[in-house]
């Protein structure tokens, strides 16, 4: 799946409802959702599911929930970086029959107020999810540790930590193992899109 002939900057490039063009001039060409007249989450899901997918679905807000990452933390979170809530969306039917769980990480800069609210309820993993029997799972960062891609909430994917911040016991990587272990036992926060204090 190589889509090279897409003039999406540094985003996430996505159908015709946002207001933040493609090929955008300035600022604009900086934003995280682009509208490029592509469904990017939804290629990418068809392209890890073999094009096996239903159409996505409508999204119900009552499915998202923010979630307690505290149980994540690990021996130090200056180190994980998790914040003290994410998101998790559970489509109706899964509280009921067997759903696949979905991962996104979003990127850096999604440490100011209302940017990830503003992702998560932007990207369109939640329809999918929602007509696929998916649970999508939305850890979150905060501001951290010292180095600068920390601390704009960056995950950490360029070994800021050391060689071994790609492997199983890697701070980062055991919290989201761990956060996936006990999707069933989530402290959950029932209020959607309003952050708990």
């Amino acid at each position: 799946m190589n889509e090279d002939h897409i003039p999406s900057g540094h985003a996430y490039p996505m159908l015709g409802y946002l207001p933040y063009r493609c090929d955008g001039p300035g600022l604009l060409a900086d934003s995280p959702l682009q509208n490029c007249q592509y469904d990017g989450p939804g290629r990418a899901l068809q392209h890890i599911y073999e094009g096996k997918l239903a159409d996505p679905g409508l999204l119900d807000r009552s499915s998202l929930h923010w979630f307690d990452q505290e149980p994540f933390y690990g021996e130090d979170n200056e180190v994980t970086g998790l914040d003290k809530w994410a998101l998790i969306y559970v489509p109706k039917v899964c509280y009921t029959e067997t759903c696949d769980l979905v991962v996104s990480f979003h990127g850096c800069g999604f440490v100011f107020p209302g940017m990830y609210s503003w992702l998560v309820a932007g990207l369109d993993f939640n329809e999918w999810a929602e007509s696929n029997k998916m649970v999508v799972i939305y850890p979150r960062l905060e501001a951290h540790g010292t180095s600068s891609q920390f601390q704009q909430g960056c995950w950490n994917v360029y070994g800021q930590t050391g060689l071994d911040y790609a492997d199983k016991g890697a701070a980062q990587m055991a919290a989201i193992k761990k956060m996936v272990d006990d999707i069933p036992s989530l402290k959950i926060w029932d209020s959607n899109l309003k952050r708990p204090s």
